[in-house]
C-alpha cells in the first residue's frame, strides 16, 4: 500500500458494477455468520449523528463541569477547567492569525496541555497533526513541511530536535509555541517563538467557527515502515463514529454504573493513534476521564500501580505489557478488580500469554485489529464469542471482506489467505495531499489495508502478516507471524521475529531473530531450529536464527524487521 503509484495506472482498480454486486453478495453471505458471533446487546450498525468533536465536548462540560477530566501526576482536572484552558489556547491561536483548515504540529508527551491543544484545534477548526515528541529532526522536518504546518508546538522532550528541524529549514511554520520550556532557552530561529503560558491571555470565550462533521480534525501520520509517511485525515465523524462504536462494544462488560462512571488508564502515549482515540474519542462518548501516565518513559509498574489506585474499568495495552505481566510475579500482585476489560492491540499476542495472563489475574484480554486508516479498530473479539488466534469480528459499523492478493477485484474463499480489506464510516477521508496513494488505498469505498488475513468457516478474521513481508521459498509463501508463534511457545524464548534473506537456490529462505527470557541460558541454533521442525511444514523453518538481546520496533511498537533486514546485511 505504500508504493509509489505511477500516474496512469490508478484506471486498473476500478471495479466494475459486476464486481461491485459480488462484493455486496459476499457481505450478504457473512452477515448472517458474524451476527452468531457477536454480542447481542451490541447494536453493530447504526447512524451517525451530524456532531463535531467541539459540541461533544463542550456538551459533557455543561453537564458535569465539576467532574474530573484527567488524572495526572496526582492532580485531578475537572471538565471546566480543562475547556476553559482549551477556550484560551484557540483565543491565543486565533490571536496569531490561525484560521479553520491551518495545521498544528504538536510534538508533545502526555499532559493536560497536550489534551486541551486538542481541544483547542478542535473548536477552531484547526488541523491537529499528532507527532511523536522523540521524532528525529529529519522526520520532524519532513511532516512539517508535508503538512504545511502554519504553528508547532513543542514540550520540554520535543524543543531540542525540533530547534534542529527548524533551524535547517529556509521556510516553514510562522510560530513555534513552547510548553513547559523558557522562551530563552531556544536560539533563534526564523520563526516567531511563543510561549503557552503567552499565549493564554486573550479571551476565556467559546470561539466562533463553522465546524462542520466532515471537516478534518486531526491528520495522524501512518508508521512508514515500509516508505514515505502518509498523513491520514479523520474527520470529525470519524471519531464521532469511532466514539459511539465503543461504546456499543463495551455494553456487554460495561454496568450502568461502569458507564456513568467510566474511567481509563491510559499509559500509551497519546502522540499515537491508539493512544488518542482510546484517550480523548473513547472518553467523548462516555463523559469520563482518563488517568494519565508518562509517554517518555513509560514503566507497566507505574501503569499498572495506577489501576490498583484510580480504579479504572478499561486498560488498553500492549502485547509486551501482557508478555511482562505474565512473566512477572510481582506486577501480577497489584490489585486489577476495578477493571472490566483489556484491550490490545498494535502487534499479534500469543494466545499462550493470553491464557496465562487471565488465570493469573481473572481479567478478560479482547484482541483487536486495526490501523491509523480506520482510527484504530476493523475487527475486535466479541465478550461472548471469543475465538483464540483471531481477531474476533467486524467492530460496530464496519465490514471486513479478504481478496485476492494480485488486484484486489477478487473474493476469496472462506479459509484462504488474501489482502483484507475494510469499509465504514471511521475510515480515513484521504491521505494528505496524495492522490494517487488515496486513489490506491481507497477503492470503491473499500480500504485495502496491505494486511493478509483469511476469514474461517464461522466468520472470525484471522491475521497472517503484511502483505510485503511475506517470505516466497521456491515459490511457497511463508508468513512470518506463523514461524514467530511457533518459536515463542519454546518455554526459553521471550521474543522472535523472523525475515527472509535471499538465498541463491530458493529465491528466499526465513531467518528468525530470538530473544531469550534469560541472557546466560545455553540455547542452541540448532535447538530452535529442530524446535520448529517438529512443528512446521519444512519450507517454513528457518534456515538460521540469531540470537539477539531485543527485537527492534517501530514507533508503532510493531517488530521492525526492516531494521532486522539491515542488521543481517551488516
Amino acid at each position: 500500500m505504500e508504493d509509489v503509484i505511477e500516474k496512469g495506472e490508478l484506471d486498473f482498480y476500478i471495479m466494475t458494477e459486476y464486481e461491485s454486486k459480488i462484493f455486496e453478495a459476499a457481505l450478504e453471505e457473512h452477515r448472517p455468520k458474524w451476527k452468531k458471533i457477536q454480542d447481542k446487546e451490541v447494536n453493530y450498525s447504526f447512524p451517525i449523528p451530524d456532531v463535531t468533536l467541539k459540541e461533544a465536548f463542550n456538551d459533557w462540560a455543561e453537564r458535569h463541569p465539576d467532574k474530573t477530566y484527567i488524572q495526572f501526576r496526582n492532580q485531578a482536572y475537572t471538565y471546566v477547567q480543562c475547556n476553559l484552558l482549551a477556550r484560551k489556547i484557540a483565543n491565543g491561536l486565533h490571536s496569531i492569525g490561525c484560521k479553520k483548515g491551518d495545521r498544528v504540529n504538536t510534538y508533545m508527551a502526555n499532559s493536560p496541555e497536550f489534551v486541551c491543544v486538542a481541544h483547542a484545534c478542535f473548536k477552531l477548526g484547526l488541523i491537529l497533526v499528532n507527532s511523536n515528541p522523540l521524532d528525529v529532526a529529519y522526520e520532524m522536518e519532513y511532516k512539517i513541511r508535508d503538512c504545511g504546518a502554519k504553528v508547532v508546538i513543542a514540550d520540554e522532550f520535543g524543543y531540542t530536535a525540533l530547534y534542529n528541524a527548524l533551524h535547517h529549514m529556509r521556510s516553514g511554520p510562522e510560530y513555534l509555541i513552547l510548553s513547559n520550556v523558557e522562551v530563552s532557552q531556544i536560539p533563534s530561529v526564523s520563526q516567531r517563538i511563543e510561549n503557552l503560558d503567552g499565549l493564554i491571555k486573550h479571551g476565556e470565550d467559546e470561539p466562533k467557527a463553522d465546524i462542520q462533521p466532515d471537516d478534518i480534525a486531526v491528520l495522524q501520520y501512518t508508521g512508514g515502515t515500509t516508505g514515505v509517511l502518509k498523513g491520514c485525515c479523520q474527520t470529525n465523524r470519524a471519531y464521532i463514529a469511532r466514539a459511539i462504536a465503543a461504546k456499543e462494544y463495551f455494553k456487554p462488560a460495561f454496568t450502568v454504573e461502569d458507564v456513568n462512571n467510566f474511567s481509563i488508564i491510559i499509559g500509551l502515549p497519546l502522540s499515537h493513534a491508539y493512544g488518542f482515540a482510546q484517550a480523548i474519542i473513547v472518553n467523548l462518548a462516555f463523559g469520563g476521564n482518563m488517568i494519565l501516565t508518562d509517554s517518555i518513559k513509560p514503566t507497566l509498574k507505574e501503569v499498572v500501580e495506577k489501576i490498583a489506585f484510580y480504579k479504572p474499568v478499561l486498560w488498553p495495552a500492549i502485547p509486551l505489557w501482557m508478555k511482562m505481566l505474565a512473566d512477572d510475579q510481582d506486577l501480577q500482585n497489584y490489585d486489577f478488580s476495578s477493571l472490566k476489560a483489556i484491550s490490545c492491540g498494535a502487534a499479534s499476542l500469543p494466545v499462550s500469554v493470553i491464557n496465562k495472563v487471565e488465570k493469573l489475574t481473572g481479567l478478560i484480554i479482547n484482541e483487536g485489529y486495526g490501523m491509523t486508516e480506520t482510527v484504530n479498530t476493523i475487527t475486535h473479539s466479541t465478550f461472548g464469542h471469543r475465538k483464540p488466534g483471531t481477531v474476533g469480528a467486524p467492530y460496530p459499523n464496519i465490514e471486513y471482506l479478504v481478496v485476492d492478493k494480485d488486484d484486489g477485484n477478487k473474493i476469496v474463499p472462506d479459509g484462504v489467505s488474501g489482502e483484507i480489506i475494510a469499509r465504514g464510516v471511521c475510515v480515513i477521508k484521504e491521505y494528505w495531499q496524495k492522490p494517487e496513494e488515496t486513489a490506491y488505498a481507497i477503492r470503491n469505498g473499500w480500504l485495502y489495508t496491505g494486511d493478509i488475513g483469511l476469514i474461517d468457516d464461522e466468520g472470525y478474521l484471522v491475521i497472517l502478516d503484511r502483505k510485503k513481508d511475506l517470505i516466497i521459498v521456491s515459490g511457497f509463501n511463508v508468513f512470518p507471524r506463523e514461524v514467530d508463534d511457533v518459536i515463542m511457545t519454546h518455554p526459553a524464548v521471550a521474543d522472535a521475529c523472523t525475515i527472509g534473506i535471499p538465498d541463491e537456490r530458493r529465491g528466499e529462505v526465513p531467518k528468525s531473530f530470538v530473544v531469550l527470557k534469560y541472557k546466560h541460558q545455553e540455547i542452541s541454533e540448532e535447538e530452535i531450529i529442530n524446535y520448529c521442525k517438529e512443528r512446521l511444514t519444512r519450507y517454513k523453518v528457518p534456515k538460521t536464527v540469531e540470537f539477539i538481546d531485543i527485537i527492534p520496533k517501530t514507533k508503532n511498537n510493531k517488530p521492525d524487521r526492516i531494521a532486522l533486514k539491515i542488521m543481517h546485511t551488516a
